[in-house]
């Protein structure tokens, strides 16, 4: 459904509900909050957030998208004329207010007597073990002026890592880091993917948010000449792929078009051409193809993180047709951040594993429920929490058998970690003892780096997973991150190798 039809179903939903508000029985501030809150996302309990963070953050924030807009809180307020013409008509933002002024009293006044004062601490944290009896430390250091790494990633046939900066520079490095080769793109890279002869890059257009559509991916033969622009005007594109999802045989390109406000999941045929959207909503940020319900046919299992943060089953109805099915759903502001396919307790189905931790928007604060969750399959695509443990920031993981002892690992890195409290967990790994129970390893030497991206491979071809996170500081939102902000910029390390032992 495009932004436009949505808009206008709910402005309809919003005059029916106008129409009968004084026929209902139920107009308690509770009632009308979780009416228009639990419209568009999940409703977010008031648990969730302190009573400030509520009140001058998450509510303002809220208005314009119920249409409630004044000079105070122009959304268009601070953007380009490209972005408004592009939200404009997508009529994202209401003509006219959906609530009354006394509804939105209620649902201010609901969340400002039912939050507390202040979030707990999480709970469930275990002694963190030595990291450095797991893996032996290698930073990478002055391949830019200032560590700003929005891409990693490590081809082994090619034995290349590709790393790639916010200025559009992409460094291709050999497996002992020396510089090899080196490309230049109007502005950041977030991804870059080989098949057969030709590599493949996206590029966002602007990091930070944004819906200014002029992101792009770009082909290079496979001695990195011959630059081609295969699909432009994009919004914030996060991840690339091919796959081939109707069976024809020929690979099909899957994009995740993160975006802003605006956004889109879509797959791309032969060459880039003939788009076929799947949904047109903002925070796609990635997307796994599996057979997940074993019919034989190539599904796509993708996280959405933005506004109606969600994990979305694009079931294969085959020819190149799929159906919808939202396999779980997250408040929107559960700061969804990352997706795994993995089986963790070996029962021939996948499980899904989430890491939610993104602590940059509306409600900048530590929340004890952020970190690493595993949602175990029934076999009949119904997943349920499992097992949870606590880690600010968390913003990707990557679960593998790091040990070599037959069961997957997780290593999980943070963007936004508690360094005053816990400076271990800019980067936890996970190691597995059975049942969903896991051993815990960390270093304070991990945040040496505010790490933005992550790669494992066996880099070093002895046989064990490695791994590669890449360090962005240019965006410094929480507090506490001012006293590692000197040792990040004079230690410059782009790029923190972790080699397994």
């Amino acid at each position: 459904m495009n932004n436009l039809r949505r808009s206008i179903l709910c402005l309809l939903l919003a005059a029916t509900l106008l129409a009968f508000q004084h026929c209902s029985q139920d107009t308690s501030d509770e009632a009308v909050a979780r009416r228009y809150c639990g419209s568009c996302h999940l409703f977010p309990e008031p648990s969730l957030l302190p009573k400030q963070t509520w009140d001058k953050g998450v509510l303002p924030a809220m208005m314009p998208l119920l249409g409630l807009i004044n000079d105070r809180n122009n959304p268009y307020g601070s953007l380009s004329m490209d972005e408004i013409m592009y939200l404009e008509s997508a009529h994202y933002f209401p003509d006219q207010p959906v609530l009354s002024e006394e509804e939105w009293e209620q649902i201010k006044s609901f969340y400002q007597q039912n939050a507390p004062d202040s979030l707990p601490q999480p709970e469930g944290r275990q002694p963190i073990l030595d990291l450095e009896s797991r893996f032996d430390f290698k930073p990478i250091t002055g391949l830019t002026r200032l560590p700003s790494t929005t891409l990693v990633k490590y081809f082994p046939a090619e034995k290349r890592i590709v790393t790639g900066f916010q200025d559009g520079t992409v460094l291709m490095l050999d497996d002992q880091f020396q510089r090899r080769d080196s490309l230049r793109f109007a502005s950041a890279v977030s991804d870059v993917v080989r098949t057969g002869d030709d590599w493949y890059f996206s590029e966002m257009g602007r990091l930070n948010p944004s819906d200014i559509f002029k992101g792009a991916v770009w082909s290079f033969n496979g001695d990195l000449t011959g630059k081609t622009q295969l699909i432009g005007t994009l919004n914030r594109p996060a991840e690339i792929q091919w796959a081939d999802i109707t069976g024809d045989r020929n690979p099909e390109l899957i994009l995740c078009e993160f975006g802003h406000q605006l956004g889109s999941f879509s797959w791309f045929g032969k060459e880039g051409k003939d788009r076929h959207t799947l949904i047109n909503v903002p925070g796609a940020r990635t997307a796994k193809v599996t057979d997940l319900d074993g019919d034989g046919l190539q599904d796509l299992v993708v996280l959405f993180a933005q506004g109606n943060e969600c994990v979305r089953w694009f079931r294969n109805e085959g020819g190149g047709n799929f159906s919808q099915n939202e396999l779980l759903r997250f408040p929107s502001v559960h700061g969804s951040s990352y997706l795994e396919l993995v089986d963790m307790n070996n029962d021939g189905h996948d499980d899904i594993i989430i890491a939610n931790g993104d602590n940059a928007d509306y409600s900048v604060v530590f929340k004890p429920w952020h970190g690493v969750t595993i949602y175990l399959n029934d076999g009949r695509q119904h997943f349920t929490q499992a097992w949870f443990y606590p880690m600010n920031g968390a913003s990707k993981t990557l679960t593998r058998d790091f040990d070599g002892d037959g069961d997957p690992d997780i290593a999980a890195m943070s963007f936004f970690p508690d360094l005053q409290r816990v400076p271990e967990e800019s980067f936890l790994y996970f190691e597995n003892r059975g049942n969903l129970r896991f051993d815990v390893y960390g270093s304070p030497k991990t945040a040496a780096g505010r790490w933005l991206v992550m790669d494992a491979a066996d880099v070093n071809a002895d046989g064990k997973e490695d791994l590669l996170l890449g360090s962005c500081v240019t965006a410094m939102r929480l507090a506490g991150t001012e006293i590692y902000a000197r040792e990040w910029v004079e230690g410059n390390v782009s790029v923190l190798g972790l080699f397994g032992r």
